[in-house]
């Protein structure tokens, strides 16, 4: 480990010192892929093209969003500005926490099978998806809440330190065709319906065909419009 540069910063009456170091990081070859389907309902879900699938539920990030927004609301209404600041910092650290947790089983997850991790290009989703005006009103609803590209960052980084890679893929027809046999289906909330007969948790659906552009990229060098 080699050390760099250093800062000391003064927060309030508590100093900080801030040393940026170089790590030398495992060079891992695999040929292995998970797919991590990113959401509100489930805050992510991971699985490989084919066996089991790793669920983090939203439920209760939901609640706690509803909560904090009704006590934004509150304070807002008495012009308690200071206080309102620090209940927004609260939220922050508290959906920070809550990331770290689920990034770090994630990647426990990606080591135990020596995978590395595909998931969906969110980038413009707050503006490309739509959402009813009920439901960008609540807190616990809305995308603009939704903390998905610090997820996105907190894996990037702790699968580098393993040597294992974040892989982006256009999110288009992940969630609308079949893991097992690639045919267009519907999605009815939780729940996704091949032609075939076949039946698939809609989230978990979605991590499997991720895992499968992950093959599919490793045998393939597609031109952009064949990702869509």
């Amino acid at each position: 480990m080699d050390k760099g540069s250093a800062k000391l910063i003064k927060h309030r009456n508590n100093w900080y010192a801030y040393i940026s170091v170089t790590l030398e990081v495992p060079e891992v070859k695999t040929t292995n892929y998970i797919g991590c389907d990113r959401g509100q309902n489930n805050l992510a879900v991971v699985a490989p093209a084919i066996g089991f699938g790793k669920f983090f539920k939203g439920k209760e990030v939901k609640h706690r969003r509803r909560y904090f927004q009704k006590r934004r609301h509150s304070l807002q209404s008495a012009k308690k500005f200071r206080a309102l600041k620090k209940w927004n910092k609260k939220e922050r650290r508290w959906m920070d926490a809550v990331n770290h947790t689920i990034s770090r089983r994630i990647v426990r997850f990606a080591e135990y099978l020596n995978a590395n991790l595909v998931v969906e290009d969110l980038e413009d989703c707050r503006s490309t998806m739509k959402q009813s005006r009920k439901n960008r009103a609540d807190s616990g609803e809305s995308r603009h809440s939704w903390a998905y590209y610090s997820l996105k960052q907190l894996l990037d980084y702790k699968l580098a330190l393993l040597g294992l890679k974040l892989i982006k893929r256009p999110a288009p027809y992940t969630s609308k065709s079949c893991s097992t046999c690639g045919t267009l289906g519907q999605r009815k909330k939780h729940d996704f319906n091949c032609p075939h007969d076949r039946y698939h948790n809609a989230d978990l659906n979605a991590a499997r065909n991720l895992a499968l552009r992950g093959w599919f990229l490793m045998f393939f060098r597609p031109t952009p419009e064949m990702l869509l």
